[in-house]
């Protein structure tokens, strides 16, 4: 979750990269008040998808999720090695956003949210 204005494409492109998806295409759609930005079906390994305010309001983040302007979610089908993987991924995508200055947190599942770059190593 990214707390801070951010404009979308920039860290949906670098979530492409660290999954390994620089080549792939993208489709958008509307959740109610948020726009999504998917990639496409069928990547197998990786998916990513990031969900903002089309209107350059804060992300309308629900339950216990923080206050922020855009969330990037990977999923991916490797079952066994799923949470090292989305590890690694925070961790580069992380990287990037604390090289731009930018307030962020993430999440695994339902754990609880963290805030800083280093995920815990599982």
């Amino acid at each position: 979750m990214v707390q801070e204005y951010v404009k979308v494409l920039e860290p949906f492109e670098i979530a492409k990269k660290v999954a390994g998806l620089q080549m792939a295409d993208y489709f958008t759609h509307r959740e109610g008040l948020v726009r999504v930005l998917h990639t496409g079906p069928g990547l197998g390994a990786a998916q990513v998808t990031e969900r903002y305010s089309a209107d350059g309001l804060p992300y309308l983040a629900g339950g216990d999720a923080p206050d922020g302007y855009a969330m990037v979610t990977f999923s991916t089908d490797d079952v066994d090695r799923v949470r090292h993987r989305h590890a690694w991924l925070v961790d580069d995508l992380g990287r990037w956003l604390k090289a731009q200055g930018l307030r962020w947190c993430w999440q695994y599942n339902d754990d609880v949210w963290v805030t800083g770059h280093m995920p815990p190593k599982h």
